[in-house]
């Protein structure tokens, strides 16, 4: 089964043992020692995944806690870079940007000098309150990130076959917007097509309804309701869409349309 599904079925390590046993204290053979054995086996097997420490400190912020009498803790995998207490950071993102300092760093309840990439951690923060911060926001090196509301981006829209919508992707079609951690509504503009149908990919700019941290490169998935129709890779920044100008050039542009069915109704 394994070689069936590309991995190496022949020499991949297969361990028996019971991890119920081993909290439980009984068989030791089945237990204890098997986990020791299974522990030795990944270390050897699983090649450990290059990490990007060279690189500025990135984590996209997964959740907010806040510790009575310490202050607010930021939680989220460190993606790059080495986090050591005492660093200047800035929080960014849902058009918001805070400068603080990372006054103790975490990680399973034991307090480090220091977080690397790959690391899920906790960052806790001098000066801020819990509801200053949002899940979705990134703490960065001030200075190395950017904020933006439109990208350009590669586009694929899934058929129906493989569970999309049904019906093509017109110009200023509305899905939700799922990247990193956060989610929100953005706007699909078409470049030089006037739709997408299903099973096709596409060159589009994406407009979000508020400043968000993206880089090239970052995947997102887009979900219209319980379904997910699309996948995408950012491929470049563009300038901040005015998007109060824009929602209200959209309904303006409804209303006539509007206007427009119904005196022709009438005539």
């Amino acid at each position: 089964m394994l070689s069936q599904y590309g991995f190496d079925g022949e020499d991949c390590p297969v361990i028996k043992g019971s991890a119920l046993a081993a909290l439980e204290d009984k068989d030791e053979k089945l237990g204890k020692e098997a986990v020791k054995e299974l522990l030795a086996a990944m270390d050897s097997y699983i090649p450990q995944p290059p990490r990007d420490l060279d690189k500025p400190f990135y984590m996209a912020i997964e959740g907010t806690f806040s510790i009575q009498g310490r202050g607010t803790v930021v939680s989220g995998k460190m993606q790059r870079g080495v986090l050591k207490a005492g660093d200047k950071c800035s929080i960014m993102g849902h058009n918001q940007h805070l400068d603080t300092v990372v006054t103790g760093v975490e990680m399973f309840k034991q307090t480090l000098d220091k977080a690397e990439a790959g690391d899920n951690c906790g960052c806790l923060l001098k000066g801020l309150k819990r509801d200053d911060i949002r899940r979705g926001q990134v703490l960065c090196k001030p200075g190395t990130a950017t904020m933006t509301n439109q990208v350009e981006a590669q586009v694929y829209i899934l058929s129906t076959e493989e569970g999309g919508r049904d019906r093509p992707i017109m110009t200023n079609y509305q899905p939700q917007m799922f990247c990193q951690t956060w989610d929100y509504p953005a706007y699909l503009l078409l470049k030089d097509r006037e739709m997408i149908m299903p099973g096709e990919d596409a060159t589009i700019n994406v407009a979000i309804k508020t400043k968000m941290v993206v880089e090239k490169g970052l995947r997102f998935t887009l979900r219209d309701g319980s379904k997910t129709i699309g996948y995408g890779v950012i491929s470049d920044l563009l300038e901040d869409m005015d998007m109060e100008a824009f929602e209200a050039q959209k309904k303006a542009a409804k209303k006539a349309a509007a206007k427009a069915k119904e005196a022709e109704a009438y005539a």
